[in-house]
């Protein structure tokens, strides 16, 4: 199973400065409206897919991180306190309430402003093109094939934020981990597809014996 607990409180010591080799910096997540998205990219423009997450979120700058051991990527709220529970995060829509439908690849994360941007660039003209138009991308590469993106929104302060999943179209899920105050710490989420992609994971030397099980355990209802 994967071990949330352990991503964060390595991720915590990595923004402290230590060395921790499995987590890499993917940028910075600017969030103005507490309102949450996930979303492959191809659906950034998709009010049917462009998923909000159902709950509120810190408005501010906040660090994404990959973890490459554990396959999960961390918006990490508060680097500071304790994960005192976790809970599966819902989505805002009717079909698929409980995950992301990703067919490209990759997902990544958007305030909700930056949608309204997106759409009123698309609107206006700004982007004649849709997304494709949006301000000039930086990327990052790293160890066993992950890579980020990171695109600003024009007219706004938000910023569209992703990561590769390496194993393609399937559903992808998102926790969220809170400290005794009921107080967000941390989103984490699954870079391992939840239905169709258990098949390759037996093809990859970096995920353990123990996440296939708990994946196949997932699929048969166990």
């Amino acid at each position: 199973m994967l071990n949330l607990d352990a991503s964060y409180v390595h991720s915590t010591y990595f923004l402290k400065g230590k060395k921790v080799d499995h987590i890499k910096k993917m940028g910075d997540l600017v969030i103005t409206s507490g309102k949450l998205c996930a979303c492959d990219p191809c659906y950034l423009e998709d009010e049917n897919r462009n998923q909000e997450m159902d709950l509120i979120v810190p408005t501010g700058k906040y660090p994404v991180l990959l973890d490459i051991k554990e396959h999960l990527v961390n918006i990490m709220f508060n680097p500071i306190g304790d994960i005192f529970f976790w809970e599966d995060i819902k989505f805002k829509r009717d079909n698929y309430p409980d995950s992301i439908e990703v067919d490209e690849g990759e997902y990544g994360f958007i305030d909700k402003d930056g949608i309204l941007a997106i759409e009123k660039n698309t609107k206006t003209g700004v982007y004649p093109k849709g997304i494709n138009e949006g301000e000039p991308v930086s990327g990052r590469d790293f160890d066993y094939g992950y890579s980020s993106m990171d695109m600003g929104i024009k007219n706004s302060k938000n910023n569209y934020l992703s990561i590769n999943t390496l194993f393609g179209d399937d559903e992808y899920t998102f926790r969220a981990g809170y400290n005794d105050w009921n107080r967000i710490n941390c989103i984490s989420g699954c870079l391992l597809g939840k239905n169709f992609g258990i098949g390759l994971y037996f093809k990859s030397e970096t995920i353990s014996t123990e996440a296939i099980e708990h994946f196949m355990n997932i699929k048969e209802g166990k």
